[in-house]
């Protein structure tokens, strides 16, 4: 009886101290970075905007839920909403990108079992070999379409390119030197330091 009562409170317990966590989404002219997500009751879905005129509203959400419908654009950039039980939640992303288009999303949402989340790995990005002479493959561990940019040292762009996963990209038109190449993804920015030797 006593090991019994001590499991159930070390449950009770370690299911209240579970933090919530923020799940961010973002809303472009291309779509959604995460149509579909998992989360646990209680924590805070939050839609950041990245270009494009968008709104996003709620379509269908479990009786526990509080219907929403915000705009994602240049004067309010981001919304939160907080997921209070579990369910299903379904929602519309109306992007003017010049026309209105419908991205449809889904917040799958249990309820904490006293076992803390797996959290997703930090974008990573490499690029070899480097130094080198013109040609490089970039590499990241990301498998949605990302944005590559290049800059030399006085921050003007000189390569711009969409890449997915593993990419070769050839610079060799470019002159010696050092170049900061810059990565965004549906995680964040990530940034690299490439050096171009003849």
């Amino acid at each position: 009886m006593r090991k019994t009562l001590l499991l159930f409170l070390f449950a009770f317990i370690s299911y209240h101290t579970t933090k919530a966590t923020i799940v961010t989404v973002y809303v472009s002219g291309i779509g959604l970075s995460r149509p579909t997500v998992s989360a646990t009751c209680g924590d805070t879905i939050k839609w950041i905007w990245n270009g494009a005129t968008d709104s996003v509203r709620s379509t269908t959400i479990p009786g526990c839920g509080i219907s929403w419908k915000s705009p994602i654009d240049a004067s309010t950039p981001n919304f939160s909403v907080v997921v209070p039980c579990a369910g299903t939640y379904s929602y519309n992303a109306y992007v003017l990108n010049p026309t209105v288009t419908n991205y449809p999303g889904t917040i799958n949402v249990t309820c904490a079992t006293g076992i803390l989340p797996v959290f997703k790995p930090e974008p990573e990005l490499s690029i070899f070999p480097n130094p080198g002479k013109g040609s490089f493959v970039v590499s990241t561990n990301q498998t949605d379409l990302q944005s590559l940019e290049i800059f030399d040292l006085n921050g003007k762009q000189i390569f711009n390119q969409r890449i997915v996963g593993n990419t070769i990209i050839d610079l060799s038109s470019v002159g010696e030197g050092i170049y900061l190449a810059k990565i965004t993804t549906w995680e964040g920015i990530i940034t690299r330091k490439i050096v171009i030797t003849r």
